[in-house]
């Protein structure tokens, strides 16, 4: 598992379950599938629930599975495809609209060991909650946020945001590391090391974890992860 899929995936693990009229675990299982419940998050300012999956089976497969099964459950007529299907990089993914819930299945190739993803249900009508964090956050001109995941427990809010960006990894650890301690942060760690940079920072009832690497095509991506107090 990525770096990313864990810092996710332990942000949602802060969330107590809630309750929908449409719960992810019953968007359905494969044979030769186990799903686990991560958590309820806020992403990209919309609430919803997530489950990792883990399959024997190919992605082209599993995703079978889920086409024949929404397309089984559609007994009246429609004007509009029962599913959407498209592909980013690696990820195969399926999202299919049911009244207000949008439920999407996201999955990739295991190393040639079947395939492995993500299925979440959303609530569409709750209005977009944008945190204080994603507002916040320092980053360069230029910089792209590419996503934001956001989580809930007694006591404590976690924070997840993926950033994009067209400067080198010295100079988003160069900014970050100034811009940071400027404004009250206090560096207790930091390290680059193969072309990338790590840093952990606390202040307060606060933590910041940073992880900065660069892509194939030139871009640096930077990952974010603030655990803070809400009391």
């Amino acid at each position: 598992m990525s770096g990313t899929a864990r810092t996710i995936i332990y942000a949602c693990l802060l969330a107590p379950r809630l309750l929908w009229a449409i719960d992810v675990s019953e968007v359905g299982r494969p044979p030769d599938t186990e799903t686990v419940y991560i958590g309820n998050v806020i992403q990209n300012g919309v609430p919803m629930q997530m489950e990792q999956i883990r399959s024997s089976l190919a992605p082209e497969e599993l995703l079978a599975f889920y086409k024949q099964k929404w397309a089984d459950n559609t007994t009246t007529m429609r004007k509009t495809p029962v599913f959407l299907e498209k592909e980013a990089g690696p990820w195969k993914i399926l999202s299919k609209l049911d009244g207000k819930y949008n439920i999407v299945v996201q999955i990739k190739d295991n190393q040639g060991h079947g395939s492995e993803g993500y299925i979440s249900v959303s609530d569409l009508t709750q209005p977009p909650e944008i945190s204080r964090i994603q507002k916040e956050f320092p980053r360069l001109g230029g910089t792209k946020l590419v996503s934001s995941t956001q989580a809930r427990d007694e006591g404590k809010i976690a924070t997840t945001l993926i950033l994009r960006n067209e400067y080198s990894v010295d100079s988003n650890d160069a900014f970050y590391r100034s811009e940071l301690t400027a404004n009250g942060w206090r560096l207790i760690h930091g390290e680059l090391r193969d072309g990338s940079a790590v840093m952990l920072f606390d202040k307060r009832n606060q933590q910041c974890e940073l992880a900065v690497s660069r892509e194939g095509y030139g871009d640096s991506v930077i990952f974010a992860n603030i655990t803070e107090s809400s009391k």
